[in-house]
């Protein structure tokens, strides 16, 4: 762990978070970062569809599709027992985030990152976790 000496508790947990969210992505077909999440016509606006592996949510609003991390930001919990298109919440320690991924309620203090989405022109929806994208970007469908 020479990587972290020296670093804080704080700093720990989100390195510890992000090798999670790495290994979680790498799916099982052979170290991949792409996952097939469906398709458009499964997905209406206001609902969540959570990817096979657990590893992020796909969720619609009015502006299109967008993919959010199901790892906890605070401990690395996995989060998809508690995902509704209200909020994500965590069994571990009650960390709270909002549809798009903003910290509610602690001990979290970052929000979920976002993964970039696509669609081809069958409608079937891939999410890159190798790819974060901005809060706001949306993939129109």
């Amino acid at each position: 762990m020479s990587a972290c000496t020296g670093c804080t508790r704080r700093q720990f947990l989100v390195l510890s978070a992000g090798a999670v969210v790495g290994a979680c992505s790498s799916g099982s077909g052979g170290g991949g970062t792409t996952l097939g999440v469906g398709n458009v016509k499964d997905i209406a606006v206001g609902q969540t569809l959570t990817a096979s592996d657990s590893s992020c949510v796909l969720m619609r609003d009015s502006g299109g599709l967008y993919a959010l991390s199901l790892t906890c930001t605070h401990a690395g919990c996995n989060l998809a027992g508690g995902v509704s298109a209200q909020q994500i919440q965590c069994s571990c320690h009650g960390s709270v985030f909002g549809p798009n991924g903003q910290v509610l309620q602690g001990p979290a203090q970052d929000p979920l990152p976002h993964y970039a989405v696509t669609v081809d022109s069958a409608g079937a929806i891939t999410v890159d976790t190798s790819k974060t994208v901005a809060a706001d970007q949306r993939t129109a469908v």
